[in-house]
C-alpha cells in the first residue's frame, strides 16, 4: 500500500525534521502498516499545527513519544545542516520534556 505524503502541508523547524523522520518510517515497508498509517496521521498533524515541538508534547504525550522513537530510529544525518540542527533540536526538546514529566510525577 502506497502512502502519499505530498498532499499534506510541510511544517517548519523541528516539526519539519520530525516530519522527515516520520516520512522515512512510513516509506520503510518493513514497518507495520498500522503504525505507518498512525505515522501518516501525525505527519499530517505536524503540518497543520502552529505549535512548537515543546507545545506538541503538552498537546499529546503519546504522539510525542512516538515521534521521539522515530527520530531516534531514523536519524537525519544525510540532509543539509539546517535540517540536522532542527533534528537535534527536536530530539533534545522531546527528550527533555519526557524526562521533565517523569521527574515531576515521581
Amino acid at each position: 500500500m502506497e502512502i502519499e505524503l505530498n498532499k499534506y502541508e510541510k511544517a517548519v523547524g523541528p516539526m519539519r525534521a520530525s516530519q522527515l523522520s516520520l516520512q522515512l518510517f512510513i516509506e520503510d515497508t518493513t514497518n507495520n502498516l498500522g503504525k505507518r498509517k498512525y505515522a501518516e496521521t501525525i505527519y499530517e498533524l505536524l503540518g497543520s499545527l502552529e505549535l512548537t515541538i515543546d507545545e506538541l508534547f503538552e498537546e499529546s504525550y503519546e504522539k510525542s513519544v512516538f515521534i521521539l522513537e522515530i527520530l531516534k530510529k531514523y536519524e537525519l544525518n544525510k540532509f543539509d545542516s539546517n535540517i540536522i540542527l532542527n533534528y537535534i533540536d527536536a530530539v533534545e526538546s522531546l527528550t527533555y520534556q519526557q524526562q521533565h514529566l517523569i521527574t515531576t510525577t515521581i
